[in-house]
């Protein structure tokens, strides 16, 4: 069905990164690789692009000796954690369509990426002017001849507040300003809580529920600040656990995000 409505590239992941869920481990996470990515899968992907949501290098590494067995298959690393170390630069070597997600977390390690809310720093002025800076100090490791392959995520809803979530979309062209135009940038705001907050702000709710009704306004909201806050020039790959629902366009102007 996603194939059938223009769907060409899928995001895969096995260990969930959200708040208060657990960090499974390496094991687990490639043992539900290996259930999924089945020969008969592959070749139903052969021709797409399928990125792997992992910050572990070692599913990474499986998975790109897995996709050099079968032609089509175009491989994108997201990398949630935010770490650019030599596993980085050896998966963008491996191959020249290989391409890598550069996501926007204060975290320190690898390790602590399921922890990255324990690593939130307070409103500042400058916090457009900061994550433009991580960025910047994030590409400097990157060697020159690769960086053509990388692909920028301001990781809504990582390590931030819900202002700053806020406050970067509503200035994300000025952050997008500060690099060349030639960068791709991912906007993900699936289900992400910071909207179910303000979701109930501007509905005057108590609490988000998940039920068909609320799920269809969500993917409303999600529509109108992509519509309102992305739809320019630039390259976007947007992000969406559910991407028929962004056909949703309707009542457009009764929403705020606040």
């Amino acid at each position: 069905f996603l194939k059938e409505v223009g769907i060409d590239h899928f995001d895969i992941g096995a260990q969930s990164t959200a708040p208060k869920n657990k960090n499974i481990g390496l094991d687990e996470e490639l043992l539900r690789y290996k259930g999924l990515l089945s020969p008969e899968v592959l070749k139903e992907l052969c021709g797409q692009t399928v990125s792997i949501d992992t910050f572990r290098p070692e599913i990474i590494n499986h998975i790109d000796k897995l996709f050099k067995k079968y032609s089509g298959l175009r491989l994108i690393w997201n990398d949630v954690s935010g770490v650019i170390d030599k596993n980085v630069v050896r998966f963008l070597a491996s191959n020249a369509s290989n391409r890598y997600v550069l996501c926007h977390n204060l975290c320190q390690s690898r390790e602590e990426t399921c922890d990255h809310m324990s690593y939130v720093n307070g409103i500042s002025e400058n916090f457009i002017e900061d994550c433009a800076g991580f960025f910047k100090e994030r590409l400097s490791l990157v060697p020159r001849n690769f960086r053509s392959q990388v692909i920028l995520d301001s990781c809504f809803g990582f390590s931030k507040t819900h202002d700053q979530n806020i406050k970067l979309i509503k200035m994300h062209d000025i952050l997008e300003s500060h690099f060349s135009a030639n960068y791709s940038w991912v906007v993900g705001l699936s289900r992400k809580s910071f909207l179910k907050k303000s979701l109930c702000n501007s509905l005057n709710l108590n609490h988000f529920k998940y039920d068909l009704e609320s799920n269809y306004r969500l993917a409303i909201l999600e529509n109108f600040i992509i519509e309102k806050y992305f739809d320019r020039d630039c390259k976007y790959f947007i992000r969406s656990h559910l991407p028929e629902n962004l056909v949703f366009k309707d009542h457009f102007d009764k929403i705020s995000i606040s």
